[in-house]
């Protein structure tokens, strides 16, 4: 920002889409056009070309994988396909295939791993309506529904004891997350703020600090015009 100087980070023929920071801040997961379909690759910020994935490529444009979320030690990529109903969990450590993790019957997305690897929070259309679940992670036990009434973008506080969400009125919503007998136990949605800028449920409208106490968010710029229609009329004496 000090020098104005912008520095590209991929430069491979395919469009990169749905880039996903590493734990560390020193890789990024995301989606790219290949030769032969598209696949998700792994690029350091040190120079060098990104890396496909295995397990993870030879996909159709409809069904193409798209990167989530990381396990807080790196060793893990979740990610989904733009058709699916099942997110995967790509193992980054060792040539291990990747496992499907969760599967419905409805279309999932925005699939967001908890910093301790406990719970797995997603948005569904199960009921109809793009709402928000937490489910145990890795292990057995009951899910719960977090959003009433329409919700997504689902974000984890960074010691996973809270998660935030936009709700379907535009408000960022907050929910207290802990262990119960049978899976997730979550309070009762609580209001912050109002968003101003929502383009739908299932985008990155917004970002959290880890200490949930700063939010990086889309705004409107004040200065900017508003868009007119101009008529003239006899514009042909303009020529004379």
């Amino acid at each position: 920002m000090a020098r104005g100087v912008a520095s590209r980070v991929t430069s491979e023929p395919g469009g990169e889409q749905d880039p996903v920071w590493s734990p560390d801040s020193q890789n990024l997961a995301y989606g790219s056009a290949e030769e032969g379909g598209y696949g998700l690759f792994l690029k350091g910020l040190s120079g060098e070309a990104g890396l496909p994935l295995p397990g993870a490529s030879g996909a159709k444009a409809e069904s193409r994988p798209i990167p989530e979320s990381w396990s807080s030690d790196g060793s893990m990529l979740i990610y989904k396909t733009l058709d699916g109903t099942m997110v995967w969990a790509l193992p980054l450590v060792g040539d291990g295939d990747p496992e499907a993790v969760l599967e419905l019957e409805s279309l999932v997305d925005e699939a967001q791993i908890s910093p301790a690897g406990r719970w797995l929070a997603y948005v569904s259309l199960e009921s109809g309506a793009w709402e928000v679940y937490v489910a145990p992670f890795g292990r057995p036990g009951e899910r719960v529904r977090v959003s009433v009434g329409g919700g997504g973008q689902p974000k984890w506080r960074g010691d996973g004891n809270e998660l935030f969400y936009v709700a379907d009125d535009d408000r960022l919503m907050v929910v207290d997350v802990w262990e119960g007998k049978a899976g997730p136990d979550v309070s009762l949605p609580t209001a912050l703020f109002e968003l101003e800028v929502l383009i739908n449920l299932v985008n990155d409208d917004y970002g959290v600090s880890a200490d949930g106490q700063r939010f990086l968010v889309k705004v409107r710029p004040d200065e900017a015009p508003a868009a007119r229609i101009h008529v003239i009329t006899n514009w042909t004496s303009l020529l004379e």
